[in-house]
């Protein structure tokens, strides 16, 4: 199992779409990794459709019977258009249950 995750704009709209640096970046992946005992998580980030990575996630669940996770990215050469870019970036989600028919949770439970 991995998650989907819009990046940097990805293919939304966005107030940036006008401007000419704009890239419009692909998504990228967070690829299945580790969950501990006490909660605590982490795994590798790929660009959709490369299997090379790119950078690491990690965060832990919580709150009252582990309904909530929170996490951390760091990714880096992500696009040929920059040398040296490094993007960081945070999560806090509720989690996601079969049946859920959020978009979040649609990308990223098993069949």
């Amino acid at each position: 199992m991995a998650l989907v995750v819009g990046a940097c704009g990805g293919s939304g709209t966005n107030t940036f779409n006008d401007d000419p640096r704009y890239l419009g970046l692909g998504n990228i992946v967070l690829v299945e990794g580790t969950l501990a005992d006490d909660g605590s998580f982490a795994g590798k980030i790929e660009n959709e459709g490369n299997t090379l990575t790119i950078g690491d996630f990690a965060g832990i669940i919580g709150g009252d019977a582990g309904q909530a996770l929170a996490g951390g990215t760091r990714f880096e050469t992500f696009t040929d258009a920059y040398e040296n870019e490094i993007e960081y970036g945070v999560f806090v989600l509720d989690i996601c249950e079969v049946g859920d028919t959020g978009t979040i949770c649609t990308n990223s439970l098993p069949d």
